[in-house]
């Protein structure tokens, strides 16, 4: 069963990674690695905060919020996750 997603005014949360066409060309192994570690550490963010993911792209994801209070925090965090993980410049 899938929960259901906020409704009112909510708050929307999109990641990219910058420069990815480029990554892909030259780095193929390394960014699947890269998007796949992205991506679950985006997918825990997100919901650690109360948020949901609702759409994944080729380079980045889709959240949604109830509060923008909760979505701010989970921005916050991503770059610092994704240092933490060895990403990042």
């Amino acid at each position: 069963m899938t929960s259901k997603l906020p409704t009112g005014t909510v708050t929307f949360l999109f990641t990219d990674i910058e420069g990815s066409t480029r990554l892909w060309e030259g780095h193929p192994a390394a960014m699947q690695a890269a998007l796949a570690l992205h991506d679950v550490l985006m997918r825990e963010i997100v919901e650690t905060q109360g948020g949901r993911v609702i759409k994944t792209t080729g380079d980045g994801l889709h959240a949604v919020f109830a509060r923008a209070g909760s979505a701010h925090p989970a921005w916050q965090h991503a770059p610092a996750g994704w240092r933490f993980a060895g990403g990042g410049r």
